[in-house]
């Protein structure tokens, strides 16, 4: 086999081999947005933060508590307020952010 085809046979068994050498708690981490339910307990716009006194979060592990989370835009927070029922989106495993809110009737 020449040289150049040597390489690329390297190359190409190398990229079918990266995905079995990735730790598995990073494997899931392609798509590591979660939902969650809970009442808003505050809004700081200035800020661009939300306090959610939310429902446990089965797929993070998190039991029901009240936490402070910072919103991905601004306008997420227009509408909110205080004793909202949602519906959000967290995005991000270390400092999770929300991405959508919905309010739930």
């Amino acid at each position: 086999m020449n040289p150049a085809k040597r390489l690329l046979a390297l190359v190409i068994l190398a990229g079918l081999l990266v995905p079995a050498v990735v730790p598995a708690g990073d494997a899931a981490s392609a798509d590591d947005t979660v939902q969650g339910t809970g009442v808003v307990k505050s809004v700081d716009a200035a800020a661009g933060k939300l306090t959610i006194s939310h429902d446990p979060i089965k797929a993070i592990s998190w039991p029901a508590m009240t936490m402070g989370f910072k919103v991905a835009d601004p306008k997420i927070l227009a509408g909110l307020s205080a004793g909202k029922k949602i519906q959000f989106t967290l995005k991000g495993k270390d400092d999770p952010t929300i991405t959508q809110v919905k309010v739930i009737p």
